[in-house]
């Protein structure tokens, strides 16, 4: 025999490892949950800072 440790190889017939919600671990939902608040934050302080103010244009014509 030789004197290497045998690494363990998965068979197919064992039950599938738990990988978390929709085959994605958790430590990606919540780094993704984050990622997304975060832009929908800075989106809403854009909007919220924005200035939309209504120009009033006032036409005139002198020929009629």
């Amino acid at each position: 025999m030789t004197d290497t440790p045998v690494e363990y190889h998965r068979s197919r017939y064992d039950a599938p490892r738990k990988k978390g919600f929709m085959g994605v671990s958790i430590g990606v939902w919540l780094l993704s949950l984050l990622v997304v608040s975060i832009l929908f934050a800075i989106l809403l302080f854009y909007l919220q800072s924005a200035k939309f103010k209504l120009r009033v244009m006032d036409y005139t014509d002198d020929a009629v």
